[in-house]
This record gives C-alpha cells, structure tokens and sequence, in this order.
C-alpha cells in the first residue's frame, strides 16, 4: 500500500511537471521517466474519464500503446463490454470527497483476455476544489485471484468430503469398540483405539485447516455473548484433564469471576489450546496453572507451564502456521502447528493481544487479554489438591 502512495505521489508530480512547460525547459523530467519504467501500473484520466496518461506497465498488460487510448474514455478500451455501464456510471458519480478509494476490477485487454486488477484512485483537484484529474495506480492481481479460486475449491473438498465421511469412521468405531456389533479381543480393542485417535487426529487437522481459513479470509463471525471468565476458564480445564491425567500433569485454576462479552466458544477454543500445549510439553509430574487477572485494558488470562520453554528468538514465531519450537515436535508430540495461529486470529478478532514469554526460572508463559471485563474475585477451586498459582512474572 505504502509503494502504491508513492506512486501516486509521482504520478502527481509526473502531470504538474508535463503541464509546465516551463520547468521542462529548465531541467530533465526525471519523474516521468520514473513513472513511465515503474512496475505499476499508472493511468490518469481527466475528470470526464479521458486518459491522458498510461504507463509502460499499462501498455504491456493491455496490449495497447499510448496513442491508441490517449483521449478517449477508459472504459472504451480497458473494460468489459459487460461491465461497462456500471463502471462508467460508478466514474462519473464520484466527486472530490469519494477520494482516495480502492477498488478490485476486471480489465480487458486487446486480445479479450480479462484481467483483474487491484485500483487505488487519488484525486488532483483545481484551485477551486473541483476535481481536475484522477491518478489511479493498479496491481495485476489476475493470478493470484485464481490461487484465491484454487484454494476455496479445495476448502469446500476439505470440508465436505473429508468431514462427513470422518464423521461417519469415528461413530463406526464408536460402535465397535463399544461392543455393539460383539465382544472385541484385547488386541482388537488396541487397534480400534489407535484408529479412533487417528480419525480424531485428522478431523482436529481438518478443523484447524478450515478456522485458519475463516479467520486469514474474515469469514469467521463471531458470536458474541455476556459470560464470565469462571466457566470459561472451568470448561477449558475440564477439557483438557483426561490429556493431562494421561500425561501425569497436574492442571491447576485460580478462577475468577468476571463477567464480559464476547464469543464463549471461542474464548474456551484458545484457552483449550493454550492449555493443550502446555500439557503436552510439560514434564510427567508436571504442573500447568492456569489464571486470569483484571488490567486497565480488560482482562487478561495467563497459562504458564513447566516445560522447556521457548528460545527468544521464536516468541514470535511460535504463533505462525505450522510452525514448531523444533523440527521434531511434529513427531513426538503430534499436532499440527496451527493452534497457536488459531489463538491469535481468535484474540485478535475480539480487538485483543496474545503474547508469550519464558518463565522466570523454566517453562513458558502464555498471556493474552480481551477488552472490556469487570472482575471480581472469588475462592472457587476446581481442584481440592491444587496449589496457588505462582506470582505472574508480569
């Protein structure tokens, strides 16, 4: 956006210059042969939408030279027959006010072939404020567009045709495991749980595939709700206690009633996360701590561990796609190295933050906050056996 800005900028400079005369008498104009060699596409037009300017880049994706559009409307060349009414009358309805506007538009070249291009359109007004010429500056965005197509069809694959037949595998095995087709030997019951956590496996992969998605795209609604922190925190706990009883780690709360709006679902989704990670790089006869605390900005929660800790220079990337603290934790560990992309899209979605940090003395501490919570503090405990939670390193 900032290299479309400049030039704009140029372009600017590029018609003031070529319109005195003057200054092009006294010194080389280097802004426009600039404008003319850039690798974007620049067009100025004429407030009746005659074009008066057309750089190399304009050329090379039309196919047509200068001359040939010079003076005449855009939309008598550059657009598609379909379409050109509506861009002529969307041109001639704006005004100086409806500037700087971006807008994503097919172009048609002289072989027919429709392209799309990303516009920014900036406007040059005279001296009484009336609109004189339009500067718009422009990105082929055609091939990307059609990745764009590739990647929401093979989605819809993702998620019709893998999920629905995962859905039937995992109530299959259900069923069997559970005895209703007859008694399974020992080591046929083995097999069937190994199945089962390989079908639950890929559909949490399938899921995962499908919120990076949503949330990289916008297309995630959230639902938001008044709830409290209490039962947010209890059912992210609940959750996760059969993961850690199988790990031998102790999943410890210091719950907090505090009442704020927002999509409950989601909130237990990255607290679920949060908390799933922590187990799984925790020690046997771990600890994880789990707790939330008001701030001026809202209210944050915390989940700290004590595993081996993050090195520095990956505090940040621990929260991209498939990213891993190391190469081999994909295949000891399992996962997928979304959930922590998951849980930054999810808190930045509520207007939130999420960080993490090491320990004061090991393991990691993860911290996110949502906006907007008031809190008051109660002595619930959802463990009898678990020990306060230790100072936050905050």
């Amino acid at each position: 956006v900032e290299a479309e800005h400049d030039t704009v900028n140029l372009a600017e400079a590029w018609l003031t210059a070529e319109e005195s005369r003057d200054t092009l008498k006294r010194e080389p104009d280097y802004t426009a042969s600039v404008l003319q060699t850039a690798g974007s596409l620049v067009m100025v037009c004429d407030r009746h939408g005659k074009v008066v300017r057309f750089n190399q880049a304009c050329e090379l994706v039309s196919g047509y030279a200068f001359e040939e559009v010079k003076g005449r409307n855009f939309w008598d060349r550059l657009v598609p027959r379909d379409q050109l009414d509506a861009s002529r009358a969307a041109f001639l309805s704006r005004g100086p006010a409806d500037f700087p506007h971006v807008s994503e538009r097919p172009w048609q070249g002289r072989d027919g072939r429709r392209r799309q291009v990303r516009w920014t359109a900036t406007a040059l007004l005279s001296g009484d404020g009336e609109l004189d010429y339009i500067v718009y500056t422009g990105t082929d965005v055609t091939e990307r567009a059609a990745l764009e197509r590739l990647k929401d069809e093979f989605l819809g694959v993702v998620s019709h045709e893998l999920r629905t037949p995962l859905t039937s595998i995992r109530g299959a095995l259900g069923l069997l495991s559970g005895g209703m087709l007859g008694e399974v030997s020992p080591k046929g019951q083995r097999m069937l749980e190994i199945a089962s956590l390989s079908a639950d496996r890929l559909a949490r992969l399938v899921n995962d595939l499908l919120d990076v998605e949503r949330l990289e795209s916008g297309h995630l609604a959230l639902d938001y709700q008044a709830c409290d922190a209490i039962a947010l925190m209890e059912q992210a706990v609940a959750t996760v206690q059969g993961m850690a009883a199988e790990s031998n780690v102790t999943v410890e709360v210091d719950p907090l009633e505090a009442p704020l709006v927002a999509d409950p679902d989601r909130v237990i989704q990255v607290l679920t996360n949060l908390l799933g990670n922590a187990v799984k790089f925790s020690p046997p006869g771990g600890r994880v701590w789990l707790r939330a605390e008001r701030l001026p900005e809202g209210l944050l929660f915390e989940v700290r561990d004590q595993g081996r800790g993050i090195p520095d220079d990956k505090l940040e990337l621990v929260f991209d796609r498939f990213q891993q603290v190391d190469a081999s934790d994909s295949r000891e560990k399992g996962g997928t190295g979304l959930g922590l992309a998951i849980c930054r899209g999810l808190v930045a979605q509520h207007g939130g933050r999420i960080w993490a940090e090491n320990g004061l003395e090991r393991g990691a501490v993860f911290r996110f906050v949502l906006p907007g919570a008031g809190v008051g503090r109660v002595p619930a405990v959802v463990d009898s056996q678990a020990a306060p939670c230790p100072p936050s390193a905050s």
